[in-house]
Parts: C-alpha cells; sequence; structure tokens
C-alpha cells in the first residue's frame, strides 16, 4: 500500500464482550493509491469492505476483474485469492476499509448473488457508517465492541439490499434477478413461488428448475433464509420486540417464527439477540 500521509489503519482486539456480538470490525482506515503502487494481495482470513470515495479501484476475484468508482463498495473475502489497486487510467485512488469477522459472514458470501456481484453501488449513509467504523476503533471505550457490531451489521444490510451497478447480477438472468430483487424489497408480503415465478414471468415448473439450477437451492428454501437473514439483522440491530421482526420478516405467526428461525440457525430469537448467534 502506499505510504502517503493520509493514510491511516487503526487495528483493535475486541474484549471478552465482542462474543455476544453477531459481528466484530477488527482493523479499519484509509489509503491513497496511485497506478505505481503494487496491488495489494495479502491473505488476512477475514472479510473486508472498502468504500471508494475518489478515484477507481481495480478489483480482481475468481478470474474475474470489477472497477470500484466512487461510491462503491467491494466486498472482499481475504481469505481467497483477490487483489486491489488504483486503476491504471487513472490518477488515484483514495478509499476508507474496515476488517471484520463475525457469525455467517462465509455464508452470506457464498451466496451467488453476493460472491457473483461483489462490488456495489449502495444506498444510505455508507460514507458515515465507514467513517463511524474508523472513529469508533480510535475511541476504544467499553462500547467499541457495541458500535462495530451495529457498524457492521448495518453496512452488511446496505450492501444486501443493493443491487448490480451494471444491471443484472453476474450469472443470473435478468427475470430471476428482478424475481430475487422484488422479494428482498418487500420480505412481509405473503410471497408463495406461484407469486415469484410471476414475478419473472415464467411458469412454476420452469422457474423452480432453472432457479435451483443457477443457485444450487430451491426458490422456497431460498426465500425462507432471506427472511431468517433479515430477521438475524433485526435482531442484533435492533429493540424491536420478537414477534414483530417476524412480522416484518414474512412470519406474522410468532410460533412459527421461532420454530423456522430455530430450524436453520439451531436457536431461538430470543437466544440469538442475547448472544449474537449458537
Amino acid at each position: 500500500m502506499s505510504d502517503r500521509n493520509d493514510r491511516q489503519i487503526v487495528f483493535y482486539t475486541p474484549g471478552s464482550r465482542a462474543l455476544a456480538h453477531p459481528y466484530r470490525i477488527i482493523a479499519a482506515g484509509r489509503n491513497l493509491v496511485d497506478p505505481g503502487v503494487p496491488f495489494v494481495t495479502r491473505r488476512y482470513h477475514h472479510h473486508t469492505l472498502i468504500l471508494t470515495l475518489t478515484g477507481v479501484g481495480r478489483i480482481r476475484m475468481q478470474d474475474r476483474s470489477y472497477d470500484a468508482g466512487p461510491g462503491m463498495v467491494t466486498w472482499l473475502d481475504t481469505s481467497r485469492h483477490y487483489a486491489h489497486g488504483c486503476h491504471r487510467d487513472h490518477q488515484s485512488w483514495r478509499y476508507v476499509w474496515f476488517g471484520m469477522q463475525g457469525y455467517g459472514l462465509d455464508t452470506l458470501f457464498d451466496r451467488p448473488d453476493v460472491s457473483g456481484n461483489p462490488v456495489r453501488a449502495c444506498r444510505g449513509p455508507v460514507a458515515d457508517l465507514f467513517e463511524n467504523a474508523i472513529a469508533n476503533l480510535v475511541r476504544k471505550n467499553r462500547m467499541t465492541d457495541a458500535n462495530s457490531a451495529q457498524i457492521a451489521a448495518r453496512i452488511v444490510a446496505l450492501f444486501l439490499q443493493s443491487g448490480s451497478t451494471d444491471g443484472p447480477m453476474p450469472d443470473l438472468p435478468e427475470p430471476i434477478h428482478r424475481a430475487m430483487q422484488a422479494f428482498l424489497d418487500d420480505l412481509s408480503a405473503r410471497w408463495d413461488i406461484e407469486e415469484f415465478a410471476s414475478r419473472s414471468h415464467q411458469s412454476v415448473s420452469h422457474f423452480h428448475r432453472r432457479f435451483k439450477e443457477l443457485t444450487g437451492i430451491s426458490p422456497k428454501r431460498w426465500m425462507r433464509q432471506e427472511r431468517i437473514n433479515a430477521a438475524k439483522y433485526l435482531l442484533s440491530t435492533t429493540n424491536e420486540k420478537i414477534a414483530l421482526v417476524g412480522r416484518r420478516c414474512g412470519y406474522p405467526d410468532p410460533y412459527h417464527f421461532s420454530r423456522v428461525f430455530r430450524q436453520l440457525t439451531g436457536v431461538t430469537p430470543s437466544r440469538f439477540r442475547r448472544s449474537g448467534g449458537p
């Protein structure tokens, strides 16, 4: 990385309270590099999120290359082969970043719509959240762990809610991508496979077959996983009653919500909220 004066890196060793939170930010900083600086390739074995402020970065992952322009967020699993640096056609690349660990991040990253679409233009107060991540590590007080978990969870949620910067998600046909996005935009609706298929203008049987071929799981299972992922985020970052969280995620019956949540996570919603995971 560049040795320019505005480079900043803050490291943090979480305390014992970090075990009570689903995510923890372990390092954060900012950097400015030019095309002459070698690409970063070192493996850190954690997940890193990068927000481009100015210029354009070049991201290489899984034999594919992506351009990260201003306002775009890049999600890297640094345990895998990757490289990033300033795009050779631009004078500089300025960015902020943080590295995090946490429950379920590997599973989230392995989703086809994430690993196949790791550079996105995210909506919401993303820049403020990245700056808060750095400031939170600098302060290092008794609230650092809790604030770290909340900041990371909010940015992950904003990333998951954002679509591709170039149209449909790579490796997914546009009709299926459209149906998936419609579902994610309205989790509380009474979705079924017929409604899901109709959003892609396909028959139920054809949609089910193509969806499973492309994602490796059935539409029903995917919808259930996405609802529970959203519920985990709300349980981690809000004080809403568990029944309300269930309704917002498509489970109007709290007993059914608790049963499905436990099937997928191994714990009840109330225990997950207390411990941040099993």
